[in-house]
């Protein structure tokens, strides 16, 4: 049987892939994602937490200790982090939450 021994292959899902960057601003971090985070022309800001209820990206990434803001746009997320957080804690915690959430 031909299946046997050639297996149909599932559909493959989208792998996702992200690049941080150091933004001029060093409370910053720019994620560089293979998505589209927000489409076209458009963009999203949320300063405090209340702000992104609602959006399953924005409510995953402020959940993480040390997030004060974001920012989204075409396939680009931005966090900034409060004073007291440290990139090595973060990092981690965002990049586990974009692949979670762009999965």
């Amino acid at each position: 049987k031909m299946d046997d021994i050639f297996p149909k292959k599932s559909p493959a899902r989208p792998t996702y892939a992200a690049r941080a960057a150091q933004a001029p601003n060093p409370m910053a971090r720019k994620y560089s994602v293979n998505r589209v985070v927000v489409e076209g022309r458009d963009s999203k800001s949320w300063q405090k937490p209340s702000e992104a209820e609602g959006d399953a990206l924005g409510t995953a990434l402020f959940a993480i200790d040390g997030v004060a803001s974001l920012f989204a746009t075409g396939s680009f997320v931005t966090v900034i982090k409060t004073d007291a957080a440290h990139w090595d804690t973060i990092n981690p915690a965002v990049e586990a939450a974009l692949t979670a959430q762009l999965s």
